[in-house]
């Protein structure tokens, strides 16, 4: 009696369908339009949420084969006001699919801004701040445990660095080009696996490292 949910893969992320896994754990959606899909699995404890796509053909049916559920991802930060990159606390916080759809799950800041969610699935996920309209979209691996900070004020600045048609992961670091000699880095982030940063700052003129 697993449940599950199933959302097109375009906005607006709404469920276009529901349904149960029998006593053998397996299911069967009929009436689905063809395109590609996000299938949303609900587990019960122990069990964790899981994600899975499928592309669907009109007149053909779509064998997933099988979903293995198990431990899920984590996600923590902590939502800072910029610039002075002080913690905001009491704060909600969501986490789901996307920001048009039903959260998975809400909290509120704690005193240091600090939030975290467990047993995430795997694939698409986005964090955001439903009262300031402040979001991020990343990609969670299976049992992932990724900190992500969310910024009130300021700019973000979102690049990628690559080395030919290479994405590169490495890090970097900011200085302001206020200050000569410049002092330690305002941030220093990492790379992801696709080259991508972003950053949260204040006003300015800055210097990439």
């Amino acid at each position: 009696d697993l449940g599950l949910r199933v959302y097109g893969e375009s906005m607006p992320y709404r469920a276009l369908a529901t349904a149960h896994t029998n006593e053998r754990g397996t299911f069967e959606i009929a009436g689905m339009a063809a395109g590609k899909h996000v299938l949303l699995f609900k587990g019960n404890p122990p069990l964790r949420d899981r994600t899975a796509q499928a592309e669907i053909t009109e007149g053909r049916t779509t064998d997933l084969g099988e979903i293995e559920m198990g431990e899920g991802g984590q996600i923590s930060g902590t939502v800072l006001l910029l610039p002075e990159r002080s913690p905001v606390a009491d704060e909600e916080v969501c986490v789901g699919l996307s920001t048009v759809s039903p959260p998975w799950k809400r909290m509120r800041s704690g005193a240091a801004g600090e939030f975290k969610f467990d047993a995430l699935p795997e694939g698409r996920v986005t964090i955001w701040l439903p009262r300031l309209a402040i979001s991020k979209g990343l990609n969670l691996k299976p049992n992932e445990q990724k900190k992500e900070d969310l910024y009130v004020g300021g700019v973000m600045l979102r690049g990628r660095i690559i080395y030919g048609k290479t994405p590169l992961k490495c890090t970097v670091t900011v200085h302001s080009m206020a200050k000569y000699p410049p002092g330690p880095p305002l941030a220093t982030v990492q790379t992801n696996e696709g080259g991508m940063f972003d950053i949260g700052l204040a006003e300015g003129s800055y210097e990439f490292m």
